[in-house]
């Protein structure tokens, strides 16, 4: 319809513009508003909305009844006729062309108006569409933008052209050939895109590369779980999960946890904490609750801290681990060693030593629990750390963490 109307422009008989166009069917005699437009005698109007089609075309508006405009009241002067709507709420600043064909008689054949422009609904001229009309059309070409009111064209290949027009994704891999339900050791998607893989199985009848066999299975999401899951099937196979055997977990002790030891009769007490008192010879919290930033025991002051925490599943107990502090001294005199005594699962109580604090860098100091202390298969790590003596300088201990080989 569109170009239909296009080239009727192109070929029509441009007429004086109007003052206003009709929006439902009116009676075509006398001053009245059109459009919300006053309209008096002398004013020309596009009439395009009557009941009976034979009355549209342009009128002269007068006290009496209106008559038709003298450039538009012969059927010759219909076809292709186009005229500008200067005024109106719903129709101002409007082009409108009459689709009628010749042939017609003035009165009795309809005359239909097309509107050209809608009011508010044209492409104005900008730096897109004059960036597309600088290109030059060609076979197997499609335009493209390269920037701001920039465009140029690429290769639009047939490869191209029979992937766009695929109408799903399944029809899509078909065409990039990749495969779809494969054989063995091929990598490759099934119609519902679940992918198969190529992986090495352990314990399968065949047996190479040291008793590990080469089959194709396949990668799938599990519904109920959200859980990756590989194997012949949907229902069946192996969860899919990183293989951790034999790499180092890591289990942290915060300060918060540990209480000192009182030494009368064995209570664990809260550690005290003062914001800040160096002067004060007291085993304390340096920080806040909140925010605490080391533990610190005044020269003379031993008294052992205490802590326990819940081991995660694959804490390999037939491996040795290792407890890890960080320490330094408020001076270069004394260099205490630090006793460890452990337990695991509340049972016999192991004892080793950390390695001397020296000086006044904070330095990482280690401990190798035996796996011969560890039972094969631990819940609970319970520790107990309990400075030498140091009767000058102040003991600081910043972290504590235990590492494990995972099972």
């Amino acid at each position: 319809m569109k170009f239909a109307i296009l080239r009727k422009l192109s070929a029509s008989n441009i007429k004086p513009s109007c003052k206003a166009a009709t929006t439902a069917n009116i009676t075509l005699s006398g001053a009245q508003p059109i459009d919300h437009v006053s309209i008096a005698a002398g004013d020309r109007v596009l009439v395009k909305d009557q009941g009976n089609a034979a009355q549209n075309g342009i009128y002269v508006a007068a006290s009496g009844a209106w008559s038709r405009a003298t450039d538009m009241d012969a059927w010759s002067e219909i076809p292709d006729a186009f005229t500008f709507v200067e005024q109106g709420t719903a129709h101002g600043d409007t082009g409108f062309v009459c689709a009628s064909e010749a042939g017609g008689t003035i009165d009795s054949t309809a005359i239909e108006w097309a509107e050209l422009a809608p009011q508010g609904q044209f492409q104005p001229l900008d730096g897109e569409l004059t960036a597309l009309s600088s290109v030059t059309s060609a076979a197997d070409k499609l335009p493209y933008f390269t920037g701001p009111g920039a465009a140029a064209v690429t290769p639009f290949t047939p490869a191209a052209r029979d992937l766009l027009d695929d109408t799903s994704a399944e029809t899509m891999r078909s065409t990039l050939g990749v495969p779809i339900n494969v054989a063995n050791g091929v990598a490759g998607l099934d119609g519902d895109g679940n992918l198969t893989l190529p992986i090495l199985v352990k314990g399968d009848t065949a047996s190479n590369l040291d008793g590990m066999t080469l089959l194709s299975r396949e990668i799938a999401l599990e519904t109920d779980t959200g859980k990756l899951r590989y194997g012949d099937g949907h229902t069946g196979g192996h969860r899919v999960k990183a293989d951790l055997a034999g790499q180092t977990g890591f289990i942290p002790l915060p300060l918060g946890l540990f209480r000192y030891v009182e030494s009368a009769n064995g209570d664990l007490i809260p550690i005290p904490t003062p914001f800040f008192d160096a002067a004060g010879d007291n085993l304390h919290f340096v920080g806040s609750a909140a925010s605490i930033q080391k533990i610190q025991w005044p020269g003379t002051n031993v008294l052992a801290i205490q802590a326990s925490v819940p081991l995660p599943p694959d804490f390999d107990g037939t491996q040795d681990a290792t407890l890890h502090v960080l320490t330094n001294m408020s001076a270069a005199t004394d260099n205490p060693t630090i006793a460890l005594a452990t337990k695991w699962d509340g049972g016999t109580q192991y004892n080793d030593t950390v390695s001397a604090t020296q000086g006044t860098t904070i330095a990482e100091r280690t401990a190798t629990i035996a796996a011969s202390d560890i039972p094969d298969t631990p819940k609970m790590f319970w520790l107990r750390l309990t400075p030498a003596t140091h009767n000058n300088e102040f003991l600081f201990l910043y972290a504590v963490w235990l590492t494990y080989i995972r099972k």
